[in-house]
């Protein structure tokens, strides 16, 4: 069974600013991953909740700007929940160095949040969302 935050917690959680958010799902998102028994379907429950909030299947290689978008987030967050570069290539059809570059981009866009806003706000739509399911 998938641990669920309380309503309080889940709460607090979507309060924090998004570098905190970062880190602390870095620190809990393994973990709770490594406890699940069926890693495989989290993250098909991942590209289905990208798809049910964007339109936008994240195996789709098109390279418009929404679609790079939505991958970059998808890897960002899959990887925070602890799968290997080669699961997310694997499950997005794509190299796991792919993988690894659309995660990287969404760390440049932490640090540079005004040039890269759209992919915050995609990210900050996406965590929330997620974190409900949690």
């Amino acid at each position: 069974m998938q641990p669920r935050l309380t309503e309080y917690l889940r709460r607090r959680v979507l309060a924090l600013p998004v570098a905190d958010r970062v880190a602390l799902l870095t620190d809990i998102g393994g973990s709770i991953a490594v406890r699940s028994p069926k890693r495989g379907e989290r993250l098909s429950e991942l590209r289905d909740a990208m798809l049910s909030l964007t339109g936008i299947d994240v195996r789709d290689p098109r390279r418009f700007a929404d679609h790079v978008r939505a991958r970059a987030v998808f890897c960002f967050v899959a990887r925070m929940e602890g799968f290997s570069l080669q699961a997310i290539g694997d499950e997005l059809g794509m190299d796991h160095s792919s993988a690894h570059y659309l995660a990287k981009r969404m760390g440049d866009a932490f640090d540079a949040p005004s040039s890269w806003s759209d992919y915050i706000d995609l990210y900050n739509q996406f965590t929330n969302q997620t974190l409900k399911t949690i």
